[in-house]
């Protein structure tokens, strides 16, 4: 059993990661799905610790979480945006090894099969809305932003 020495650094770690998200305004009933997100990759690999993780074994995990039909688009990118603050906040040596900009773009790249006419439906620019008041779309840079 744990030490309450341990239990506290523990505690005191999620309260860090947790922070990374609320300051970048996701709300903290939000942010305890990111924790889920985190905690999915940790039980994936039970043996190991996961500085100790390889860059392939992460893009394996990613890989196969994007085959899960169960998972909509936007929860496998909050997923991946789970798993790159958790790598950050334990200072994973290899986290630029990993090509995030890849699987983000993947998710996009499954909502337009499943969405094929998304880019022309205006109720999409209500899902993606611009800050400016026109469509993401209008400049290639307008997701990226947003996000």
């Amino acid at each position: 059993m744990p030490s309450s020495k341990d239990a506290n650094s523990v505690a005191r770690f999620w309260d860090r990661y947790i922070h990374q998200f609320q300051s970048q305004g996701i709300k903290p009933s939000a942010a305890k799905w990111y924790v889920k997100r985190a905690e999915q990759l940790i039980a994936a690999f039970p043996n190991q610790r996961i500085r100790n993780i390889d860059p392939e074994q992460v893009n394996g995990y990613l890989k196969s979480l994007g085959r899960d039909s169960r998972l909509e688009d936007w929860q496998y990118r909050q997923a991946i945006d789970a798993i790159r603050t958790l790598l950050n906040t334990i200072q994973y040596a290899s986290v630029n090894a990993i090509d995030w900009q890849h699987w983000l773009d993947s998710a996009m790249t499954a909502l337009a099969r499943k969405y094929p006419n998304a880019a022309k439906e205006w109720r999409w620019q209500y899902v993606f809305p611009s800050k400016r008041g026109k469509a993401l779309h209008s400049h290639p840079t307008g997701y990226q932003r947003a996000t």
